[in-house]
């Protein structure tokens, strides 16, 4: 098994309106086209995503959007 040590961003805008994503270990966390989470789950235990985590694991969510918005403002500075 590949142990990832770096958290993964990624863009790609969906019908139902999800356009980003942040993974990081065995959470994974998707946003809508203003960066706001919409749902989060744990690809570990439920390698579906089936069940929706967000307003369970709410730390989990704002670490990864906090991680979100702070790479999202890096780029949108970076020359």
């Amino acid at each position: 098994m590949v142990t990832r040590n770096q958290v993964f961003y990624w863009s790609l805008p969906t019908p139902d309106g999800l356009e980003y994503a942040v993974r990081d270990g065995d959470w994974k966390l998707l946003l809508d086209g203003d960066g706001s989470p919409a749902q989060l789950y744990n690809v570990k235990t439920d390698r579906y995503e089936l069940y929706n985590q967000l307003t369970v694991e709410p730390d989990i969510a704002a670490r990864l959007s906090a991680s979100f918005r702070d790479l999202r403002a890096e780029i949108e500075t970076s020359p």
